[in-house]
């Protein structure tokens, strides 16, 4: 395989990662916010 290939493909992989996983982790931060607020709210802290 062409090395100038295999970096092309690297650096693809690595411009997508870091474009989709901070968005990821901002829904995932979102969600888990909202379930914990809801759970609080419901007064079920037990939970916690």
């Amino acid at each position: 395989m062409d090395r100038n290939l295999v970096f092309g493909i690297a650096v693809l992989v690595l411009g997508i990662l870091v474009l989709v996983v901070p968005a990821f982790l901002q829904a995932v931060v979102g969600i888990v916010l909202i379930v914990v607020g809801l759970l609080t709210i419901a007064g079920k802290k037990n939970f916690l």
